[in-house]
Formats: structure tokens, sequence, C-alpha cells
């Protein structure tokens, strides 16, 4: 009863023009997120020494120390690619089941991306949010 009623509803507003915008965190559905990839492409983002995400209200998105800081301190708290296509290939350290969110804009010297209020809200949401940011599975596209 419950889904007819919303089918109903949605396919209404269908007919009189209601549109919904598209969501820019995209992933597979009903599979676990293995990382996160941030595409500032195009805005000028250089790397860090300690990159943060930030939403668009200036606050801290990924503000969880990695597990094994050796290996940050060889690798990085981010990976950095130079496109999409590079990261897609499963070898990086988001792995194949990756959200994608396209940045909005950068700052603090272009080293740390800025996302939507909405995206970053929905990041923090994913059951698997905190263990990827532990484990540092996270890539940002320059």
């Amino acid at each position: 009863m419950k889904k007819t009623i919303v089918i109903t509803f949605l396919f209404v507003l269908s007919i009189v023009g209601v549109s919904f915008a598209e969501p820019t965190v995209t992933s597979e559905q009903g599979k676990r997120i293995t990382g996160i990839v941030i595409d500032a492409h195009g805005m000028g983002l250089e790397t860090g020494m300690s990159p943060t995400i930030y939403d668009k209200n200036g606050q801290v998105v990924n503000n969880i120390i990695p597990d094994d800081l050796s290996w940050i301190s060889k690798n990085g708290v981010v990976d950095y690619y130079d496109s999409i296509k590079e990261v897609s290939d499963g070898k990086s350290r988001v792995g194949e089941n990756y959200i994608l969110i396209k940045a909005i804009e950068v700052r603090d010297f272009k080293a740390n991306p800025v996302i939507s209020i909405d995206d970053a809200k929905k990041l923090k949401s994913l059951p698997e949010f905190n263990d990827i940011l532990k484990k540092s599975n996270i890539v940002f596209i320059k």
C-alpha cells in the first residue's frame, strides 16, 4: 500500500513538472563503500601535508586520525590523481566501489577541497565513513 502511494505521488509530481536535483554523491547501490573520491578537477587543487575536506559552512568533514601513522607518513593522508579514469581501474587506495563527490571550491592555499552541505551529510551518514577515514581511503582529483 505505502509503495503504491509513493509511486503515485512521484508520478503526480512528474506530471506537474516537479523535478528532483541529481545527487552529487554516487556509488553502486547495495555494495559496501570502499573509499571517497573528491573531484576538484579544474579548480587548481594543490597537494598538501595534511589536506582537509570542508563543507560549505567551513566545518571539517574528515576529522578522524588514520590508523597507521607510519603508512600515512610514507603515502599521505590522501592520494592525488589527474583524472577519474586513473582511479577507475580499482587499483587506487579507494578500491572499486568508491563514492564520487564534486568539490564546489578549494581553499587554504588551494590544498583543501570544499563540498556541499548535502554531500557532507551523505558522507557522514555512511556506515563505512569512519572506517574509510581511518584507512585513509581518500583520493583527490586535481
